[in-house]
């Protein structure tokens, strides 16, 4: 059940998703296991977070972290902190962020654990980006990127290049920036499901920020495709918005989380300016 939560949650259909989280706490009360309780949180840390929920998510933390501390398992305990990274970094507490992500590698060591070191080194460059350390981010996004051709990871990539394309758009250098952006494109139009398939992004930590660095960079370069962007941003969001049963979650889920939130106010600007010409 809780793998199959995850792949729901990730694929944006959210009361499946709890559907099958509640099934698994169900079955981890029954059964006094630490791994099992550590998952329940997990689930639920991932749960909320996505819909935007961060009060509870954090709640949820506090409580992994009483486990984690007593785990000698350092590839989970790193994974865990770099979790909690990106969750800062969503906070907006990017400090906090850069101490977690370099924990997290610190933790890891030498273990060739690619997938993880990877995450971190993003979640490490999201930090350093948002705190003006743009030669240090663009340097761990590049090792990031690095790792991912190392292990064939494309779709892990996009997290770094879309992360690459914000340095470039901070220095001012938008043209760099489109470089990035066209191979994300490019993955995208090549990974494009059929209709009533996954989106092409899931899987991905953060998709809808993915595509407003697209749209931002596009929209920096007169590219016509900026719009195109945008409103399948925003027609995606409203569709897994409307898969959110729960009103105060809904909520969360488009005024919280910041790029959706952006999504929304790009989008209706971008209505009212289209009026206006017309």
């Amino acid at each position: 059940h809780g793998t199959l939560g995850w792949i729901y949650l990730i694929c944006g259909e959210y009361k499946t998703a709890k559907y099958h989280f509640d099934q698994f706490q169900n079955i981890s009360c029954q059964i006094n296991q630490r791994d099992l309780e550590l998952g329940r949180l997990m689930n639920w840390v991932s749960y909320n977070k996505e819909l935007g929920d961060y009060e509870s998510a954090q709640s949820y933390y506090e409580q992994v972290i009483q486990i984690w501390d007593e785990m000698e398992d350092q590839e989970h305990k790193a994974n865990i902190t770099f979790d909690l990274s990106l969750f800062k970094h969503q906070l907006g507490d990017n400090q906090a962020a850069l101490e977690l992500s370099r924990d997290g590698l610190r933790i890891l060591g030498d273990q060739k654990r690619h997938k993880v070191r990877t995450n971190g080194l993003t979640y490490l460059g999201h930090a350093l980006t948002e705190l003006g350390e743009l030669a240090e981010a663009e340097e761990v996004y590049i090792q990031s990127l690095s790792l991912c051709h190392e292990t064939h990871r494309p779709r892990q990539a996009i997290e770094a290049q879309a992360g690459l394309a914000r340095v470039h758009m901070a220095r001012g250098v938008t043209e760099q920036a489109l470089t990035q952006v066209y191979k994300i494109l490019a993955y995208m139009e090549a990974n494009t499901p059929p209709k009533g398939s996954s989106f092409c992004l899931d899987g991905t930590e953060e998709p809808f920020r993915i595509l407003l660095t697209c749209y931002h960079a596009l929209k920096a370069n007169d590219d016509n495709r900026a719009d195109v962007i945008l409103t399948d941003a925003y027609n995606l969001l409203q569709e897994r918005a409307d898969n959110i049963s729960d009103e105060h979650l809904r909520g969360c889920f488009l005024n919280n989380v910041a790029a959706n939130r952006e999504i929304v106010g790009e989008y209706e600007a971008l209505g009212l300016e289209n009026s206006l010409r017309s």
